[in-house]
């Protein structure tokens, strides 16, 4: 019996120190705790990418074909964040009011959730080395900023039957949302490493010049006017 107990005992402090082995690993850098835009912002995160010329190039989608792709199946509306967001692994989620619908069975003034991928990341998933341990911002299109308002490109989830706050992917994995209210965005030049997420301020695009940024404001430009002058597909 006593032996038992030894060696129990040599079980239960191994299995801890595995455990605190793990736990420094995996080190909580504000992350899960994070809840508002200004959280994000207070994490002073580094970026993965942001749009160049040949980005843009290679990405933009004509905006005909993409409206016509998205007219049978995208949810089309105007929304207004309300600035309240949350981070699961490699999913962020934000929620936001519905302003105008286009297209979809949301109703105005009913607050929706959208679920992406991106958001912010350890640097262990990064593919950059950077000179500090700051979390990681992957995207290049920016949050959805309160105070603001959007045009977005959802699908419904399947499961919107168990939740009581409908959730939505974005229609489109780069282009889903376009801001009404304003069209700031701080293009900056230099290696993605060297460049700070909050460098950015509260740009929609993040981007590398003005060329760039002049080719995705027009692409945004005809997206909107095409998409609202076509309201109840």
């Amino acid at each position: 019996m006593k032996k038992f107990t030894v060696i129990a005992g040599i079980i239960v402090c191994g299995v801890l120190a595995l455990g605190f082995v793990c736990k420094s690993s995996y080190e909580d850098r504000g992350i899960s705790s994070l809840r508002t835009v200004e959280d994000v912002e207070a994490l002073n995160c580094n970026v993965n990418q942001i749009f160049t010329k040949e980005d843009v190039e290679q990405f933009l989608p004509d905006v005909e074909e993409m409206l016509e792709g998205l007219s049978e199946d995208a949810d089309i509306y105007i929304v207004k964040p309300l600035n309240h967001l949350r981070q699961y692994n490699f999913t962020l989620t934000q929620d936001v009011e519905v302003v105008e619908v286009l297209q979809g069975d949301a109703l105005e003034k009913e607050t929706v959730r959208i679920v992406s991928n991106g958001g912010i990341y350890d640097q262990k998933y990064g593919v950059y080395e950077y000179d500090n341990s700051a979390p990681i911002y992957f995207g290049l299109t920016n949050l959805l900023f309160p105070e603001n308002e959007y045009l977005v490109f959802l699908e419904p989830l399947k499961t919107n039957a168990y939740y009581e706050v409908k959730h939505y992917n974005p229609a489109d994995a780069l282009f889903f949302a376009f801001n009404l209210t304003c069209d700031e965005s701080t293009p900056i030049s230099g290696g993605v490493n060297e460049i700070a997420y909050n460098d950015f301020g509260r740009s929609e695009f993040l981007c590398d010049s003005e060329e760039t940024l002049e080719h995705l404001q027009s692409f945004k430009k005809e997206v909107i006017e095409k998409a609202v002058s076509q309201k109840q597909w």
